[in-house]
């Protein structure tokens, strides 16, 4: 699991660390998830990512 900093918190993501390491620049920016004010990390191919 890959763990990120996140508005000052630490929360593991759900995405493997394989998958950040051979595409470093995937991960785009952080911000909230749904609206509802959750911290999250957002990539560019989030759907094509195996869960």
């Amino acid at each position: 699991m890959l763990f990120v900093q996140v508005a000052g918190k630490w929360r593991v993501s759900l995405y493997q660390k394989r998958d950040v390491i051979e595409r470093p620049m995937t991960l785009l920016s952080a911000g909230t998830i749904g609206g509802e004010g959750r911290a999250g990390v957002v990539f560019e191919r989030e759907q094509n990512l195996a869960p």
